[in-house]
């Protein structure tokens, strides 16, 4: 078994395979930055398999239902805690999100304008289920290595025989395409002796 971690800035052209972009890179595409360069590395090559996947259709993006809600509780909690820095809430970032954003209008707000935003790609989304479907095999990880989304994603990519697209360093797994502008990800493969 062996790592297969590919360096993006390397391989900015997609090939004719699917692609699975991690939530993280799916963010970036979303307009959430940390204000790091390599996110419009992410922005670019999502744009590119965006295209292939609306064109020729020899790559497609693959999703779950479990991702698109990771992927939105995630803008609306982003969302909630700028609100939330502001200032005047006492009782925490948590209780202002169930107290006060989720009951007021900004959410509704954000939430079309995120649903505005996502829907502007669905033609190049696939929406597949999780190919775990027992509890044994969805609690079957190491959660000092990875968490149970990330567990599930992974299983997914294999199964689909498709390429992870993340910046996220956890999903170092054998034998799992990885597509990533990550350096930690990156040497980490490179150092790896069996």
């Amino acid at each position: 078994m062996a790592y297969q971690v590919i360096d993006l800035a390397n391989h900015p052209k997609p090939k004719p395979i699917n692609y699975f972009f991690d939530t993280n890179a799916l963010l970036y595409v979303m307009g959430v930055s940390n204000g790091q360069p390599y996110e419009t590395g992410y922005i670019n090559f999502f744009n590119a398999v965006y295209t292939i996947a609306t064109t020729s259709k020899t790559s497609r993006i693959l999703t779950t239902s479990l991702q698109v809600s990771e992927l939105f509780n995630r803008l609306l909690r982003i969302e909630s805690a700028k609100a939330y820095a502001k200032g005047g809430y006492s009782k925490g970032e948590n209780a202002y999100f169930k107290d006060v954003f989720r009951k007021g209008s900004a959410i509704t707000t954000a939430f079309v304008q995120f649903q505005s935003d996502f829907l502007a790609y669905k033609d190049a989304f696939d929406v597949v289920p999780c190919p775990l479907t027992s509890i044994d095999d969805m609690l079957n990880f190491s959660p000092a290595a990875t968490d149970i989304n990330d567990h599930l994603y992974t299983v997914l990519v294999k199964d689909y025989k498709a390429c992870i697209v993340t910046h996220d360093a956890d999903l170092l797994t054998s034998d799992l395409p990885i597509l990533t502008l990550n350096k930690k990800l990156i040497a980490a493969a490179r150092n790896f002796t069996v």
